[in-house]
């Protein structure tokens, strides 16, 4: 896990995970690596709804309860595209939240897409939430721990 790779790193660090659908939930508050790990070796897929706004923004309390020196870094894993919440464009609002993120909370936003087939307008969505408009994609969940190099590589040189 990309988790116990950056524990690597000679730095002061804790982590945090959400889980969104609908609805955005933290399941596991800023802690150590063991504890992050624990939690998502607990995670079950559940599909559904994609709610990236809640998403970002449960993201940015957990980390803004944290040091505030500390550089803060949310790394978005999604199989979709912005379909929630009801009521809005859900891409907008992701967008607004990504920005509200970086800007005000001075975040750095890296979106793994996961997809068995290209989809440039998913894809391009996904850029415009990124911090540097780069997207990482793989073709399954299995697949993520092929980008586990390059993600190490974007979170170290950010």
């Amino acid at each position: 896990l990309i988790v116990g790779r950056l524990d690597e790193f000679d730095a002061k660090k804790s982590f945090s995970t959400v889980v969104f659908a609908s609805t955005a939930k933290t399941v596991g508050s800023l802690g150590s690596t063991s504890q992050t790990i624990d939690v998502l070796n607990s995670l079950d897929y559940s599909g559904g709804t994609t709610n990236h706004r809640d998403a970002i923004n449960r993201c940015r309390q957990t980390l803004n309860s944290g040091n505030p020196s500390r550089k803060k870094f949310i790394l978005v894993v999604t199989d979709g595209v912005s379909t929630a919440p009801d009521g809005v464009d859900p891409e907008s609002a992701a967008e607004e939240a990504a920005m509200q993120a970086q800007f005000l909370d001075d975040a750095f936003i890296i979106p793994v897409f996961i997809s068995p087939f290209n989809d440039f307008d998913a894809l391009s969505f996904m850029s415009r939430l990124s911090s540097d408009g780069q997207v990482f994609d793989v073709t399954d969940f299995e697949s993520l721990a092929s980008l586990e190099e390059r993600l190490v590589e974007q979170v170290s040189c950010s």
